[in-house]
């Protein structure tokens, strides 16, 4: 039944049972101690803010891996045409 609902969602049609199973599942997350703090901060972000934030990570993490390949690797193009 899940399942139906999603496809739903997914399609553009409002399903009420799938909005509230993601309550019941944060309400549940929340209970047992998750702190959703960050979730529903990034939530308050535009996707455009969303996208350079992620954009702003991938760049970290393609720096962290060139300087654990070492010297003589190049970073890949994302890190290394990026203005400075």
């Amino acid at each position: 039944m899940l399942a139906g609902n999603l496809d739903r969602a997914l399609y553009g049609v409002k399903s009420m049972p799938l909005q509230h199973a993601s309550a019941e599942f944060l309400a549940w997350a929340e209970h047992e101690g998750v702190d959703l703090t960050m979730l529903y901060e990034r939530l308050q972000l535009t996707p455009t803010e969303r996208v350079q934030r992620h954009q702003m990570a991938l760049e970290l993490v393609e720096a962290l891996r060139h300087v654990k390949k070492g010297p003589g690797h190049a970073p890949s193009r994302v890190v290394a045409d990026r203005p400075e």
